[in-house]
């Protein structure tokens, strides 16, 4: 499984089964958000994949902002084609989306990753004549995903005006 992982407090990203997995860690503020919206988007754009996962199971609590920032990027990678979904999430988590009265009506949701990638095999199955699985990178394709990555982050962040706070922490 291929890992990638960027800065200080990151968030935690890999693919499985052809699928970007995005692990949602508890400790979320506006930084690390923007950062996984940027990334998850980065790759979806750079990279052939079936889906994109969330995996809200480490949050005990969350916030209509939180929660509308993650459907937000989800709403993106579909107008990119990639359909996103999350799974993991608590009782106390569904309860208080509930008690936010929040818009949940177009986001998919699914118990465990199991079932999502259940899902995803029927919605996009992997073609058939792929010669090795994915999850077998060369650290050289490693290095190259890390400097696309780069690269298309800060194109994100200029286009949503980002940029002048990359600066600053290329400055500090």
């Amino acid at each position: 499984m291929l890992i990638v992982q960027i800065g200080g407090s990151q968030p935690a990203l890999s693919f499985v089964q052809g699928c970007l997995l995005a692990t949602v860690q508890a400790d979320l503020y506006d930084d690390l958000l923007g950062r996984i919206r940027n990334e998850v988007l980065a790759l979806v754009h750079r990279r052939p994949l079936r889906g994109v996962l969330f995996d809200m199971s480490s949050l005990r609590a969350i916030d209509s902002y939180v929660f509308s920032h993650f459907v937000e990027t989800a709403r993106m990678t579909s107008l990119l084609g990639v359909d996103a979904m999350f799974f993991g999430f608590s009782p106390g988590v569904v309860s208080a989306l509930m008690d936010l009265d929040l818009d949940v009506s177009d986001m998919l949701a699914f118990r465990n990753m199991d079932d999502a990638l259940r899902h995803v095999s029927v919605s996009r199955p992997l073609p058939v004549d792929e010669d090795s699985p994915e999850e077998e990178h060369a650290p050289e394709e490693e290095l190259d995903l890390q400097e696309e990555l780069d690269d298309e982050m800060y194109d994100c962040a200029e286009m949503t005006g980002q940029d002048d706070d990359r600066q600053d922490d290329a400055d500090d």
